[in-house]
């Protein structure tokens, strides 16, 4: 399959000659891949200059209708859509026809398919699968000399083990792509590697790596002037902020992922945008604020994942456990705690996370947050009942931070109920050394968390007293 190395005024120029035929003949959109022959650049510009999302899966069923697949041609389209799910991160509809192709026999098309298919899976949960073909990918890159795919499946293995928690196995993977791929020249891949690795270096909780990592993907977007993508890796990005609690930049990168967004209609970045922003308004203590932008990321992530033909209930599992598992919290908080409503977030949480491969660290949050709402709501025996059961669960996942949150909510129970000293002895013993040490780490924790807050509040009063 050929590429044509188009120069920007040739796309522009494409662009301008194929707007009316995306925007009032769609039976004609089928032979636009055979006249464009197989470029991302300029679908990445049709897509961005305001065709519709469905564009692509569309015209692939358009061609079948033509008889395209009876032709053996099947392949070049399969193609053609792996390059528009790579585009906009939405990989729901690509599996059917890759799994397809791979079944009559992947041939010397393995690496480019076992990469897609590999990402396909992730992304609906199937984390396990997914490395089985990243990794099998790998092998055939290698055998037919195919660096680029090399790479790619390097960055699919990376990312699936970071989700799997196999960190270390994680960065040597997405190391060895970013090497690659800064031997190859491709800018784009690179900066998406990069940003892979930032986000193991978050979920390790080495913020200022990640964050550095996020900045350097981020430069090289910039730089080739990717408009469409540009939601995701400010996003991302963003995320860092809020996690290192650098709350003004979290604010003015969520801002800017929510502008360009909107602009390119990436409905699935700007849902998780309103997430992000959400769980900003939930550190500033702003609970209305991040209650009204959760409502707003469930209303546009419902728009992203039935946008487009071919959908699977299972899509973004991860994603969906996150948003409803914040929802949660905020409508257990102060003012005007709504627990019917929390509890509903929740269960869909959890149901979300059930998708998932490798759910239970999420669930253990699911469950956190549900455990803290019998307390807030006075159930005691409930709450109690919670948090053992987040005790052991921390314990079998061996996550100090997992069992230090249910160490200092047990202890602080007994404290509100007086309790006697069999009933504390019995704590202890449920405790056990480990839990006492997990326990002072929770209280550094909150401590920790309480002087962020703290610190944001003064400097924000300082600015506001500054301005009159």
């Amino acid at each position: 399959m050929s590429r044509y190395a188009l120069e920007p005024n040739t796309i522009n120029e494409l662009v301008q000659l194929l707007q009316p035929f995306l925007e009032d003949e769609r039976d004609r959109r089928p032979f636009l891949v055979l006249a464009l022959g197989h470029s991302l650049p300029v679908l990445e510009r049709l897509i961005w200059s305001g065709s519709v999302a469905t564009f692509i899966p569309d015209m692939i069923c358009k061609l079948a209708d033509y008889g395209e697949v009876a032709t053996g041609k099947q392949a070049l389209y399969c193609q053609v859509l792996l390059d528009y799910c790579d585009l906009t991160q939405d990989w729901r509809y690509w599996g059917l026809w890759a799994e397809e192709e791979i079944r009559i026999g992947a041939g010397s098309d393995s690496p480019w398919l076992f990469y897609g298919f590999g990402r396909y899976l992730e992304e609906i949960g199937q984390l396990r699968e997914s490395l089985k073909y990243h990794t099998d990918g790998i092998e055939y890159s290698i055998s037919v000399g195919d660096e680029t795919h090399l790479a790619l499946n390097h960055i699919g293995a990376g990312t699936t083990l970071q989700r799997l928690e196999k960190h270390q196995k994680a960065e040597w993977y997405l190391q060895k792509a970013v090497e690659i791929l800064s031997r190859l020249g491709n800018v784009y891949r690179q900066a998406d590697a990069l940003l892979n690795l930032g986000s193991l270096y978050d979920r390790m909780g080495m913020m200022n790596l990640s964050i550095s990592k996020y900045q350097e993907s981020m430069s090289l977007i910039y730089q080739i002037d990717h408009v469409f993508d540009r939601g995701r890796f400010l996003y991302s990005l963003g995320m860092a902020y809020v996690k290192a609690s650098k709350l003004e930049e979290a604010e003015k990168t969520f801002n800017e992922s929510k502008e360009t967004s909107i602009i390119n209609n990436n409905l699935h970045y700007l849902a998780l945008t309103y997430f992000g922003i959400s769980w900003l308004e939930y550190c500033k203590n702003n609970i209305l604020k991040s209650r009204e932008n959760i409502e707003e990321a469930i209303t546009t992530f419902k728009k992203a994942t039935e946008s487009g033909l071919g959908v699977v209930n299972t899509s973004f599992a991860e994603r969906q456990g996150q948003i409803f598992n914040l929802a949660g919290a905020a409508y257990s908080k102060n003012p005007e705690p709504n627990y019917e409503a929390a509890l509903k977030y929740l269960t869909y949480a959890k149901a979300a996370y059930r998708n998932f491969d490798s759910p239970d660290k999420s669930v253990a949050q699911v469950l956190a947050n549900k455990a803290r709402i019998f307390k807030n709501s006075g159930d005691i025996s409930k709450a109690l009942r919670a948090f053992t059961a987040l005790l052991a669960k921390g314990k079998r996942l061996k996550n100090p931070l997992i069992i230090g949150d249910a160490a200092v909510h047990l202890v602080h129970i007994y404290y509100q109920k007086k309790s006697g000293v069999r009933d504390w002895f019995s704590l202890l013993n449920k405790l056990g050394f480990i839990g006492s040490i997990c326990f002072l780490i929770g209280c550094n924790a909150r401590i920790m968390a309480f002087l962020r807050k703290y610190k944001y509040l003064s400097k924000k009063s300082i600015k506001q007293s500054g301005s009159k």
